[in-house]
């Protein structure tokens, strides 16, 4: 096996809690009034607004 730098090696068992361990304060760090939902692998961030021009510039903040 190489020496890994970095994060968890392919194959391990650790990969899917490390997975999570990375994903689970996304909802804490978005802002800008967006929404996040995680399921599984699955992570959507759903911000609304009104006016369509605004979207990515609002999707840019949220992330921020």
């Amino acid at each position: 096996m190489d020496n890994v730098a970095n994060g968890v090696p392919q194959g391990l068992i650790l990969v899917p809690l490390h997975f999570l361990i990375c994903i689970n304060d996304l909802p804490k760090i978005t802002g800008n009034g967006a929404k996040v939902v995680i399921f599984a692998d699955d992570t959507r961030i759903i911000v609304t607004i009104s006016n369509q021009r605004r979207l990515p510039t609002a999707l840019k903040k949220s992330l921020l």
